[in-house]
């Protein structure tokens, strides 16, 4: 098996931080640097994010999402790294040790079922 590298045009990269955020704009997501701290937002607004990412990468996994490109999957994956980041490292939330070397998706799901599972405040 060979690995054939690929480097996005200047188009494509456009039309991939377009797509990327209408996804952020219609699920409401927060826009932040996870570099500095006062900009990290509460956990609720992350918790609530996960909620979207999980349908988000839901779809992209099981390919419902047609017109998603490796390059948009790669920014939605470090995407939700980000959020998890900042879920564990922040706000110290972790997920359980079986969840802690599994794969994004799931660690994303468990933050999204644990919202469903928070009151509001």
């Amino acid at each position: 098996m060979t690995t054939l590298s690929y480097v996005c045009t200047d188009p494509e990269v456009v039309a991939i931080r377009e797509k990327f955020a209408a996804i952020i704009q219609q699920h409401d997501l927060p826009v932040f640097d996870f570099n500095v701290k006062a900009d990290i937002p509460a956990r609720s607004i992350l918790l609530k994010a996960c909620e979207s990412l999980d349908i988000i990468l839901s779809a992209l996994i099981d390919g419902s999402d047609k017109t998603a490109s490796n390059a948009f999957c790669a920014l939605v994956s470090s995407y939700a790294n980000k959020i998890d980041y900042s879920l564990s490292y922040y706000h110290r939330m972790l997920p359980p040790r079986f969840l802690a070397y599994r794969p994004l998706q799931f660690r994303i799901a468990w933050y999204a079922e644990q919202s469903k599972n928070t009151p509001a405040t």
